[in-house]
C-alpha cells in the first residue's frame, strides 16, 4: 500500500509513490522535534549560565534586532510563538534595559518595541556564541550536505508558511 502521492509542489520533482512509514520515529516532524529539543536544551543551559536569559528571551532579542521595531503580535507571528510567551519575554528584557517600549501613536492601543544599545550589544554577543554552537553541530556534515540541508530547510519553512496561511 503506497502513501499519498506527493505532487510537484511538495517535492520539487515528479510525482512518486512512497512506502508507508512503519514507526513514529520515521516521521519528519518527530525527528525535527527531537533534534530541536536536544539543541534547545543545550542552548538554553548555555544562555542561562552565560547571559542570564532564557532561550525565548534571547530569540526575541535577536529577532527584534532584525526587525528594528515590532509589536507583540508581529513578533509572535514571525517567531511562531504565542503572544503571552512573547509578552513575558519582552517584559523581562525591558527590566534588563535590553528593549524599550512606547504606545503606538496611530491607535494608542498597541505597544511598539525596539532593541536598545545595550540589548543590541547583548544580542550580538549571543549571536557570536550561537554561531559557534551552530558550527559545532553541523561540522559533521560535508559542505555539500550543509548546502542540501539548508536548501531542504528553506523549502520546508516556505511550505510551513504556506500551510499556516490557509
Amino acid at each position: 500500500m503506497a502513501r499519498k502521492k506527493l505532487n510537484d509542489a511538495d517535492n520539487g520533482a515528479g510525482s512518486q509513490d512512497e512506502a508507508p512509514l512503519e514507526h513514529l520515529t520515521e516521521l519528519l516532524s518527530y525527528r525535527i522535534s527531537v533534534l530541536n529539543r536536544a539543541f534547545e536544551q543545550e542552548a538554553g543551559r548555555n544562555l542561562a549560565k552565560k547571559h542570564e536569559l532564557s532561550l525565548t528571551e534571547a530569540r526575541v532579542l535577536g529577532v527584534l534586532e532584525d526587525l528594528s521595531t515590532a509589536t507583540v503580535k508581529r513578533l509572535a507571528h514571525v517567531m511562531r510563538l504565542k503572544r503571552p510567551q512573547v509578552s513575558r519575554a519582552l517584559a523581562l528584557l525591558r527590566e534588563q534595559s535590553f528593549v524599550e517600549a512606547w504606545q503606538n501613536p496611530a491607535d494608542g492601543r498597541s505597544t511598539n518595541y525596539a532593541i536598545t544599545k545595550t540589548g543590541r550589544q547583548r544580542a550580538r554577543r549571543i549571536l557570536r556564541i550561537a554561531s559557534q554552537y551552530n558550527h559545532q553541530r553541523v561540522v559533521i556534515l560535508t559542505p555539500e550536505e550543509r548546502k542540501a540541508l539548508d536548501s531542504a530547510l528553506g523549502k520546508l519553512l516556505r511550505r510551513a508558511a504556506e500551510i499556516s496561511e490557509l
